[in-house]
């Protein structure tokens, strides 16, 4: 057997990169729609892609793996909290306002996202319309930022 077959045999490094840039790839562009699922996902992904590294390290090779899945691993968990705090920042702010009900009441899942939003919208084509409403005087009140409490 030569040093390339045995390599192969012991670990998978450039796997361990792919699952970490796949973790990441989650946790930037799903964590913000599906909260903790998205985010769980990348985290499992890139611990995937450390452990894959740790093993590729016996035969001399696996640090990029390791690096890049510690990467998808704290990129994952600071998009997971993001997430929480700005729906729950939604959510009170529409309390705060007095007028935005349905935003309120929609946005009680801070945790899942955007998803945790659309599931709570009903199918009445008035109350979605209503909603949009509130969240659209949400964004013109606190949209640049200058308006937002606690700042």
């Amino acid at each position: 057997m030569n040093t390339y077959e045995s390599n192969m045999k012991s670990s998978h490094p450039v796997l361990g990169i792919i699952l970490a840039v796949v973790g990441i790839a989650f946790a930037i562009l799903s964590t913000l729609a599906t909260g903790v699922i998205g985010g769980g996902i990348a985290v499992v992904l890139g611990i995937a892609a450390v452990l894959l590294g740790i093993h590729a390290r016996k035969s001399g090779r696996g640090t990029g793996a390791i690096v890049v899945g510690v990467i998808a691993v704290i990129l994952a968990v600071i998009m997971m909290i993001m997430t929480v705090n700005i729906f729950t920042m939604l959510r009170k702010q529409a309390e705060e306002a007095g007028d935005a009900p349905l935003v309120v009441r929609y946005a009680d899942k801070p945790y899942l996202g955007i998803f945790g939003m659309a599931l709570s919208v009903p199918n009445n084509e008035a109350e979605q319309k209503e909603f949009t409403e509130q969240m659209n005087l949400l964004v013109k009140r606190y949209g640049s930022g200058e308006n937002v409490p606690g700042t």
